[in-house]
């Protein structure tokens, strides 16, 4: 774990409110309530804190949106900032900013985050007068950055951030040490656009997903640092679409979805596949014809529970897939997956765009970002189980905008035990880089 006294290659958090006035503490537990507008609906979540952040170096890209992603490995909350352009004497290039805090574990912003690490990852794309445009496919498609605190598989001791962006590079950094130790590059797999990556549920695993436009799938070992090819390859056989969201959902399946809409086929919306075999074990899960783009996995608490997830859809509807086992099925593998058509998650809007969705650690409740809304939506999870369908609308909570235009990106929960009442408490980040903490009564 990082002590007080660690030594990062960071600025330290005065040195950021003094130059740059990059972190500003928001407490709407006085006199800042007028910045909060209360949306219709019940909700027992009110904002604890929230963090601005600001820099006179982001990027203009016209209006063009970008997803800032989050990371949380507790105390520690990870945030790919905004696009920000670092100059020379000669030309001026783009750099993503991954920002590292260190939460308090009260729900009151008079205990502040701190700001410990601000690692910038060089994009080497330079800015011309038509870099919007440029852009604009990039970010539109997906976000630029994605990254994911990892236990180290030599260290116990030593806590990892990976990072990825979208032209395919992978950097690792040792956040003890606040440098970085290893980067490779998987844009021979995933072709100039780089979507997509994921790390096991166990957080000790050392294999990497990957995925992109090319519709390849690869599956890296980070033990092998000297490595420049995937160990395994994955791809549908018929039908090559854009890869737009990879999850683990045990040490050997993962899930995989696509954006990429076919009129005439519907295999590639939702797979499951597992890593012994080369094609998906279920496919066509998912029938209707919308673009799937984000992915998360319901906790389980104990061996035998089935093992269930949401998916995302641009239908602005979240539906669940459930496995079931059966005894039809090979010996290596007993389990099958299926749509779950007793019922699905409605009330928001994404319009396309890949808004983060989770479950919090009990898993009866689900989060997703939302389009319309400057604030996380929420559905209870616990269902009457009974042969009729049931379409869940969602808990609204207290909007904060901080600006206009945004919208809702990610979400993260905060495990329960570090919440001072023991009660959910949620963080969602707006399209600008605002990150709201939100804790239950």
């Amino acid at each position: 774990m990082i002590n007080k006294d660690d030594k990062l290659l960071s600025l330290q958090k005065d040195k950021y409110l003094e130059e740059e006035n990059l972190l500003k503490i928001i407490d709407t537990s006085s006199s800042s309530r007028n910045h909060i507008e209360t949306l219709n609906g019940n909700s027992n979540f009110l904002i604890s804190y929230v963090i601005d952040y600001k820099a006179s170096n982001i990027v203009d890209t016209n209006n063009t949106v970008i997803y800032p992603r989050l990371s949380l490995q507790w105390p520690y909350l990870a945030l790919c900032g905004p696009l920000c352009k670092q100059s020379n004497e000669t030309i001026d290039k783009l750099s993503s900013h991954i920002l590292i805090w260190r939460l308090p574990y009260t729900d009151s912003a008079k205990n502040s985050p701190s700001l410990i690490c601000d690692y910038r990852i060089h994009l080497d794309h330079e800015l011309t007068s038509n870099s919007s445009s440029v852009l604009s496919p990039y970010l539109r498609l997906d976000s630029y950055c994605w990254t994911k605190f990892h236990s180290s598989i030599t260290d116990s001791q030593c806590l990892q951030l990976i990072a990825a962006t979208f032209k395919g590079l992978i950097e690792i950094w040792d956040i003890n040490q606040g440098k970085k130790i290893r980067h490779f590059n998987v844009s021979s797999q995933t072709g100039p656009l780089l979507r997509c990556a994921s790390l096991p549920v166990d957080n000790d695993s050392s294999f990497l997903l990957t995925g992109g436009i090319s519709g390849i799938i690869s599956l890296w070992d980070l033990r092998i640092s000297t490595s420049k090819v995937p160990q395994l390859k994955y791809s549908h056989t018929e039908l090559k679409t854009s890869i737009a969201d990879l999850l683990w959902l045990n040490e050997n399946q993962f899930s995989s979805c696509s954006d990429t809409v076919d009129r005439n086929n519907c295999e590639h919306n939702i797979a499951v596949w597992d890593i012994r075999f080369a094609k998906p074990i279920s496919h066509q899960l998912y029938q209707e014809r919308w673009g799937c783009n984000r992915l998360a996995l319901k906790p389980k608490y104990h061996s035998n529970q089935n093992i269930r997830f949401a998916v995302q859809t641009h239908g602005d509807a979240i539906v669940e897939i459930y496995s079931k086992n059966s005894k039809k099925l090979t010996s290596s593998n007993r389990l099958s997956y299926h749509l779950e058509k007793r019922w699905r998650y409605e009330g928001h809007q994404i319009q396309a765009h890949p808004l983060g969705i989770a479950y919090n650690p009990s898993g009866n409740l689900l989060a997703s970002g939302s389009w319309s809304s400057s604030s996380p939506v929420i559905w209870s999870t616990v269902h009457k189980i009974d042969s009729s369908y049931h379409l869940m609308t969602p808990m609204k909570l207290p909007g904060f905008r901080s600006s206009p235009k945004c919208m809702i990106t990610d979400v993260v929960w905060i495990p329960n035990q570090y919440v001072s009442n023991g009660c959910d408490s949620i963080i969602g980040v707006q399209s600008n880089g605002t990150i709201i903490v939100y804790s239950s009564l």
